[in-house]
């Protein structure tokens, strides 16, 4: 039997949203465009579970030079490769608008 991760609040609080909104084929798009880039950091992240485990993981992680300087920079590499401003300005624009009923 498997065990869901336990996620820091702000990262439940997405995965809360993403199910609520209907979101997850948008993350699995940018979780498959992300990998045709071969980004190293992201080899392993290949759907919308694994993506939050790492970004879980990435809140506590500590930035660290390796011998090749390049440890930074990957992670960085990563998060763009995902295209973040992309994936949340198409998820905040597909959100149902408010109404007067809706108050």
């Amino acid at each position: 039997m498997l065990t869901k991760t336990k996620y820091h609040p702000v990262i439940s609080d997405l995965e809360e949203m993403i199910r609520k909104n209907k979101w997850e084929d948008l993350f699995a798009e940018a979780i498959k465009k992300a990998n045709s880039k071969n980004v190293p950091y992201l080899a392993h992240v290949t759907n919308l579970v694994q993506y939050l485990d790492w970004i879980n993981e990435s809140l506590f992680w500590v930035p660290m030079e390796n011998v090749e300087g390049m440890d930074v920079e990957y992670h960085l590499c990563a998060f763009i490769s995902l295209q973040i401003r992309n994936l949340f300005f198409h998820c905040r624009t597909r959100q149902p608008r408010m109404t007067n009923l809706s108050l």
